[in-house]
């Protein structure tokens, strides 16, 4: 499991444990949603964040939050990484 560290500014407010319980371990072999499998697609074809959100009709924010899910899911450090291991495990094709 990871820890996301940040330093914000504030004051002692902040408590990096709290950080650490909200980042969610990698699940293997979870299923990906239709959206999931729709904005992996569209990462292999190469749209960024914002043409995905054009594209798909919802907000920047949710197209974050669904690259960061098939990431977890796929067990991978970035986009690229995520796309390979979906055509790898033949959830989205190759092309």
């Amino acid at each position: 499991m990871k820890a996301t560290y940040t330093y914000p500014a504030a004051g002692p407010a902040f408590r990096p444990a709290i950080v650490f319980r909200h980042t969610a371990p990698p699940v293997r072999n979870a299923p990906l949603s239709e959206r999931e499998l729709e904005v992996a697609r569209l990462i292999a074809a190469g749209y960024s964040n914002k043409q995905m959100a054009s594209e798909l009709g919802i907000s920047h924010n949710t197209v974050a939050r669904h690259v960061a899910n098939i990431m977890r899911k796929m067990s991978a450090g970035n986009r690229t990484e995520a796309v390979l291991n979906a055509i790898r495990q033949q959830l989205i094709p190759f092309g």
